[in-house]
């Protein structure tokens, strides 16, 4: 299906054709019309759409194809017949060269897009891509009133791992877990590294009761894992802040803000716990210490 952008430049690009084959039809076949379906081809190129680049070649050279067979008589054979493979030559050369160079173009775009998107250490979601999909699944559930949750997830103990076996053991532990709990979730959720040790999970379609049993899945998945070779012998385990939306209001800083107030509930409470909280509960908890 196209964009928004190709229709766009699609329509553009067939209104160009149209009018040019109307003046080949109308001139005499010794001049070289088919040479303006060359900027045809170079609009697709414009729009950045192999698929335009394609379309529009194809056309122009059909089109410049009828109208050496349709255009009024006049000028010598071989005039007319440098001037019709000129054309398509230009066509075919701008079409092709333009093809491999956007698709060069777009590849690399791609990758630093990729680069951009994913966490180097783990391979998963960077923080930049978390908090964008965080912002774009709350407010499609805020929209639709869908039941929302989000985790927060932090390893235990971490900086003992990095002071006494070093920090290659420590980006092997946080290696480990980004598999282990990118194996526990579903395709519709997303899971990536907030920062250091923390983790963060966006569950769409999510309410408290299903984040917590996800959640309380993970911790003991995490907490059954082992790591291979040198540090086989350390274990890990991980504490879980669930942030549940509440009324379809809150904010993407809202639920963070829950979730880790949670987070912390769940260190205090002596780690390895899951502890699942909402707006409504934090606002609770908060009028009760007011009193």
């Amino acid at each position: 299906m196209m964009s928004r952008p190709e229709y766009f430049y699609g329509l553009i690009g067939v209104g160009l054709s149209i009018c040019f084959f109307s003046l080949d039809l109308i001139t005499p076949l010794g001049i070289a019309s088919g040479v303006p379906y060359v900027s045809v081809v170079a609009l697709g190129l414009l729009s950045k759409s192999l698929r335009l680049i394609a379309l529009f070649a194809v056309l122009a050279v059909l089109l410049t194809t009828l109208g050496f067979l349709l255009s009024p008589e006049g000028g010598e054979w071989w005039q007319i017949l440098l001037n019709r493979f000129a054309a398509i030559f230009a066509i075919l050369v701008i079409a092709i060269f333009g093809y491999i160079f956007l698709s060069r173009q777009l590849q690399l775009e791609e990758q630093i897009q990729k680069q951009a998107d994913t966490d180097e250490l783990t391979g998963i979601a960077s923080r930049r891509y978390l908090l964008a999909e965080l912002e774009a699944r709350l407010l499609e559930a805020n929209r639709y009133r869908r039941p929302f949750s989000m985790f927060l997830i932090d390893v235990d103990h971490f900086k003992n791992v990095n002071d006494q076996f070093g920090h290659q053991a420590g980006d092997a532990m946080l290696r480990m877990i980004s598999g282990v709990c990118s194996a526990s979730i579903r395709k519709v959720d997303t899971f990536g590294r907030y920062g250091g040790e923390e983790f963060l999970l966006v569950c769409p379609n999510t309410d408290s009761s299903e984040a917590k049993l996800l959640a309380e899945r993970m911790r003991q998945a995490v907490s059954e894992a082992s790591l291979s070779g040198r540090y086989s012998d350390l274990r890990v385990t991980i504490s879980i802040g669930v942030a549940s939306s509440h009324d379809w209001t809150e904010s993407s800083y809202d639920l963070i803000g829950v979730a880790d107030e949670a987070l912390y509930a769940a260190k205090a409470d002596g780690r390895n716990k899951v502890v699942v909280s909402t707006t409504a509960t934090r606002e609770l908890l908060a009028h009760r210490g007011g009193h």
